[in-house]
């Protein structure tokens, strides 16, 4: 058992206090508008002034930009957000050796858009990083937030994706001292590679993709990146992931209620433990993420709909069932335009 601060700016972070806390780590959380997550035990969810006790945790995850100079020069700090203005500096993208535009203008090109997510640790990048496919899209009978609705993920080992973007960057990450997950968004068409954002801190949705396809605890991912001790993650698998959304979530609500063997799999977000089981915080359109893995994608919609009807308790919660259908046939595009080995 270790301790886990969780850093968010409004409930992002909820999905890994969950997942931290039931892989039986002690777990805080800190942010501007974070609610109260955990609301019975000796677990109090809550900090004010995490700066002044960081030397209680023993892994610090950010999923916001927001972190103060006293917090960053932790070394036990992943996915610190003090990069992010470098890393978007014209000055540094111009080094990428990829063509590159303004993030305003990138729904305007013609391309499949591609997510990928590396690992980075003081000896360099992880031996694999993961390539995801994402769907935006309404729910269905435009119910629901308009927002990401799901995502389809590989790992891969090489890949001319990867070339484009990443290596240029190193000796910056490495000078700074970034340690922690980086993603890079492309739109990627026969000929061209275009970059249009880069995020240096954790992503939870890219996080389930990676959780589901290493089988490893996500404590384990994190602490192996501290010190470079990485073992590579080999998977054939896919691993797919569905949003669940509410179009008025009211407070204190059953609408997702797993039962236990199913919460590696549902990562809860607009929610908060209670001795009546997982209830809503009312906050947030977005209830959480159910995933998957399998062999082909036909198999996690299979799994995917176990968890559902295991999981979900009313018919308000709306999920899209066609995420994924076309994934398999776009990533043989992008294989045949030589961007996938």
């Amino acid at each position: 058992m270790s301790s886990v601060l969780v850093l968010s700016e409004y409930d992002e972070g909820v999905p890994l206090a969950f997942m931290m806390r039931s892989e039986k780590h002690i777990v805080r959380t800190s942010s501007r508008r974070f609610p109260e997550i955990f609301a019975q035990g000796t677990n109090p969810s809550r900090i004010a002034r995490p700066s002044q006790m960081l030397e209680q945790f023993d892994l610090i995850l950010s999923t916001t930009p927001f972190v103060d100079e006293e917090m960053v020069r932790n070394k036990r700090l992943i996915g610190a957000g003090r990069f992010h203005a470098k890393l978007l500096d014209p000055a540094y993208l111009d080094s990428i050796r990829a063509s590159l535009l303004a993030h305003t203008s990138s729904f305007a090109l013609e391309g499949q858009r591609v997510v990928v997510t590396t690992w980075v640790s003081p000896k360099g990048y992880s031996p694999t990083h993961l390539l995801s496919l994402t769907y935006d899209r309404l729910m269905d009978g435009d119910k629901g937030p308009l927002t990401y609705a799901g995502s389809v993920h590989r790992l891969v080992k090489e890949s001319k994706l990867f070339e484009e973007i990443f290596p240029p960057l190193l000796p910056l990450l490495q000078k700074v001292g970034f340690i922690g997950p980086l993603t890079a968004y492309l739109i990627v068409n026969e000929s061209e590679t275009f970059l249009y954002s880069l995020s240096p801190v954790l992503t939870s949705f890219l996080l389930q993709g990676m959780s589901e396809l290493s089988r490893k605890p996500l404590f384990s991912l994190f602490w192996g990146s501290l010190d470079g001790d990485q073992a590579e993650i080999q998977s054939d698998e896919y691993a797919l992931c569905v949003s669940l959304s509410c179009s008025m979530p009211k407070e204190n609500e059953s609408y997702v209620s797993p039962p236990l063997e199913a919460l590696p799999h549902l990562w809860l977000r607009d929610a908060k433990e209670t001795p009546e089981g997982f209830l809503t915080m009312g906050t947030s359109g977005l209830l959480g993420v159910v995933s998957a893995r399998g062999v082909s994608i036909k198999e996690c919609k299979r799994r995917i709909s176990r968890t559902l009807s295991n999981g979900v308790k009313s018919p308000e919660v709306q999920y899209r069932s066609d995420i994924g259908d076309d994934a398999e046939e776009r990533f043989n595009v992008l294989r045949s335009w030589g961007w996938l080995i």
